[in-house]
């Protein structure tokens, strides 16, 4: 049997992260297409729309995803990863589809939000996850590696809408670019449906039994997970996670730092998260910090992989 942070990485490793980084992905996949949305709204709204409301559509999103981190991120705490891992997505799919079928300002604007929302909620389950279930060795850099690709999804976007623009012959047809947030959405949805609960969080919670179980479910028969508890002790609700991986818990609830509690660093670990509930509140280097900590990430993640 092999504990999980000890395995060697695996396609299925790989997977998860693909599975994950599609939360980041269509992040900056909707902010580009609110981005190209409200001039199209300018083209065919008599008179055009004011600059408050063009900021305002443009920033429904982000103040979702403020509330969707907060929202989903405490609750995914309490009751488990892996419902909320899915339905954020669902809550995506619906709001694109309600913005297709009903196209107005006011529907679109609620619909941004709901779907920043389903955003927010992605941002703290992704790193849960790919922090939870990576080997030891490539945490901090797997994680990079699915923060730095939100801007895979600000390329395609813009590189789809500027194919499906070129072909249009009107800006009256705004809502259908809304089905790239749906198909993509659908898609995380599929992705998902043979995905398992935490197996970190499963230990966390004292349930030991079951923690194996999924651990066994996400890498196969020889995969299991590591307890500081004596084999009488499983299912005690205060089993603690093995190697101190309970430090390494929920991103929610810890701050980007260089130094850990044991003298080990954990800076790159917890990568960055678009809203920075936790760790930068409202901070007026808010901009240059989402511009520059995907790049950041992968430097510090680079660098521990050649120390060790």
């Amino acid at each position: 049997m092999t504990d999980i942070a000890n395995m060697k990485m695996t396609p299925r490793h790989y997977y998860i992260v693909f599975v994950a980084s599609l939360g980041q992905m269509i992040g900056t996949s909707v902010a580009t297409l609110a981005g190209i949305i409200i001039p199209m709204l300018n083209i065919i709204q008599h008179p055009e729309l004011s600059s408050f409301m063009q900021g305002l559509i443009g920033a429904a999103d982000l103040i979702g995803i403020i509330f969707g981190s907060v929202i989903f991120g405490r609750l995914s705490d309490r009751y488990g990863y892996l419902f909320f891992f899915r339905f954020c997505p669902a809550l995506i799919l619906v709001a694109s589809i309600a913005g297709i079928l009903f196209p107005s300002v006011a529907t679109l604007t609620i619909c941004l939000f709901l779907i920043g929302m389903g955003i927010g909620g992605e941002y703290s389950l992704d790193s849960d996850y790919i922090s939870e279930l990576m080997p030891a060795r490539y945490r901090s850099l797997m994680v990079g590696v699915a923060k730095a690709g939100c801007a895979l999804g600000n390329i395609l976007v813009a590189a789809i809408c500027f194919g499906l623009l070129s072909y249009w012959e009107s800006a009256e047809l705004w809502p259908d670019l809304l089905w790239i947030v749906a198909i993509t959405a659908a898609l995380m949805i599929l992705l998902r449906i043979r995905f398992y609960q935490s197996p970190k969080w499963l230990m966390d919670k004292g349930r030991v039994t079951d923690a194996e179980d999924a651990a066994r479910k996400f890498f196969g028969p020889d995969a299991s997970i590591a307890c500081d508890s004596d084999a009488g002790s499983h299912d005690r609700p205060d089993t603690k996670i093995s190697m101190g991986m309970r430090r390494y818990g929920s991103l929610r609830n810890r701050c980007v730092s260089s130094d850990s509690r044991d003298g080990t660093r954990t800076g790159t670990l917890f990568a960055w998260r678009e809203s920075h509930i936790a760790c930068n509140r409202f901070s007026k280097n808010h901009l240059v910090d989402q511009l520059h900590y995907p790049a950041w990430i992968l430097n510090r993640s680079l660098s521990d992989q050649q120390k060790t």
